[in-house]
């Protein structure tokens, strides 16, 4: 694990493609849909040691990356940053464990703390600090529009903030 934390069970999720939609209204963008596996889910830990996990299900597009940064920034080598991203931007804030053993708190969060924890999370999976910081900056200028992008869910699912996970 490295100064910037590290992922653990790194397949534990599905993605499968389920549309394509028009970014912006010009920019084809596939659209995946996201499942957390049961048994080993993906998860990151924090430098300072505590668990993240993304929601457990919701849908992606694994990262807007512009096109003239893909030559630069490869949209699939961090996909899993962009995994916790999403889910983050989509819900207002990920699944926390403080300890190990303890259960996972779905604990809200600011945009800047998301795309802080993608930075971090990027570096983890080996960006360097150009790259990272050259993502940092885009999320900042451009999230804005992804913000609470389907954060209003169903009535069903809307009582999994309040459940335990275990």
């Amino acid at each position: 694990m490295s100064d910037f934390g590290g992922f653990i069970n790194v397949k534990g999720y599905n993605c499968y493609q389920v549309r394509t939609e028009r970014y912006l209204g010009i920019f084809p963008e596939v659209i995946f849909d996201f499942s957390l596996a049961t048994m080993a889910p993906l998860t990151f830990v924090h430098p300072a040691g505590h668990r993240i996990r993304p929601d457990q299900h919701f849908e992606t597009n694994k990262g807007s990356i512009p096109i003239v940064a893909r030559p630069f920034i490869p949209k699939d080598r961090f996909e899993r940053s962009f995994f916790f991203h999403d889910s983050g931007y989509i819900h207002h804030g990920l699944w926390i464990q403080k300890k190990n053993g303890y259960p996972f708190h779905f604990r809200e969060m600011t945009r800047k703390q998301v795309d802080e924890l993608l930075r971090m999370m990027v570096r983890a999976e080996g960006a360097g600090p150009v790259q990272a910081c050259t993502i940092y900056t885009g999320v900042r200028a451009g999230g804005w529009y992804g913000w609470g992008q389907g954060h209003e869910r169903e009535k069903a699912r809307k009582k999994e903030r309040d459940r335990v996970v275990e």
